[in-house]
């Protein structure tokens, strides 16, 4: 399994997503979608920037911490 950086992510989220991408590649090797799509959101969001450019709504830019950790891989 590759390695992704998870860091940024709260410990409980990220002990969830390996556990699902893991489950994933143990029991369907052939599909891979949240593996891919974890891998993908890693190569997309890098910086606080790419984060408050996925968050805007409505002119506004979502400040919360909790939320901008989601994306943040």
């Amino acid at each position: 399994m590759s390695k992704l950086s998870l860091s940024s992510l709260h410990d409980s989220r990220e002990i969830k997503l390996r556990n699902i991408i893991a489950l994933e590649q143990c029991h369907y090797p052939k599909h891979n979608h949240v593996y891919s799509y974890a891998l993908f959101l890693d190569y997309l969001i890098d910086t606080d920037k790419d984060v408050d450019l996925l968050l805007e709504k409505d002119g506004e830019q979502a400040r919360d911490s909790h939320r901008r950790s989601w994306f943040l891989l």
